[in-house]
């Protein structure tokens, strides 16, 4: 058997442009200067640095994730653009705009991977830069300890981001945790990214109130979610058959 290239040099995709492209080729080369060239030139042209965000940033890394999901790139490659790519995330959040506090206030959390870890940034600082209070815990957090948080805040949303199938059976067990304590009757809980943007469904059967497959759609979805009213009786969940996502969490 041949080797598995180490690059997609090349690769394109129809829905984006010769920008992502040609970025996307020098994170899967390793090709540091590159990069951060290609992405000052993307800030250069944006109208504004949202954009950025939404059309190169966060598509990056589901496109990354794609690659290494079809065995078109390898492990090594893969997690070489992952880290190219977050130190440039870095550079770029800095030239966001922010606005005044609003006075809402949001806890993250997310998978324990790189990648995950990465998303959750980008939607971190995204979130802060348009007036939120912003509590990034990451991944690996256990559940008692995020209810204290909770508990301590009283967020208005708490976002649980790019997870992947395996990790379906603890996000489910620390929402349920929240919902029976009921610390936060008020916070609305909203999904998005890794598996949630591949199930149909599936932020419903997992217990969350709301959600969004793009970085703008969940800024969008959490600034205009109207409070919860008091934890009525446990609404029973609608279960799929036949989704090996859900399998995974039954």
């Amino acid at each position: 058997m041949s080797p598995r290239p180490s690059t997609a040099k090349g690769f394109q995709m129809s829905d984006h442009g010769p920008q992502f492209t040609s970025y996307l080729n020098a994170l899967l080369e390793a090709n540091r200067s590159q990069a951060r060239l290609l992405i000052a030139q993307a800030i250069h042209q944006a109208g504004r640095v949202e954009e950025v965000y939404d059309t190169l940033l966060w598509p990056i890394i589901e496109h990354l994730d794609h690659l290494l999901r079809i065995e078109s790139i390898n492990r090594a490659t893969h997690e070489l653009a992952v880290r190219i790519h977050r130190q440039i995330c870095d550079q770029v959040a800095a030239h966001l705009p922010m606005m005044g506090q609003h006075g809402k206030r949001v806890v993250l959390t997310c998978g324990a991977g790189e990648p995950e870890e990465l998303a959750g940034q980008l939607v971190a600082d995204r979130f802060e830069a348009d007036g939120w209070e912003v509590y990034f815990l990451g991944g690996g957090v256990p559940n008692d300890e995020i209810l204290q948080l909770i508990g301590r805040v009283r967020p208005q949303v708490m976002v649980v981001f790019a997870s992947k199938p395996a990790e379906l059976p603890g996000v489910r067990r620390m929402l349920d945790l929240i919902r029976g304590v009921n610390v936060c009757p008020g916070m609305n809980v909203l999904v998005g990214g890794g598996v949630f943007n591949r199930a149909e469904g599936l932020a419903e059967e997992i217990g969350a109130d709301l959600s969004a497959t793009t970085i703008r759609g969940v800024l969008e979805v959490a600034m205009s979610a109207e409070p919860k009213g008091e934890a009525g009786p446990a609404r029973k969940r609608r279960r799929r058959r036949g989704s090996p996502y859900l399998q995974q969490v039954a």
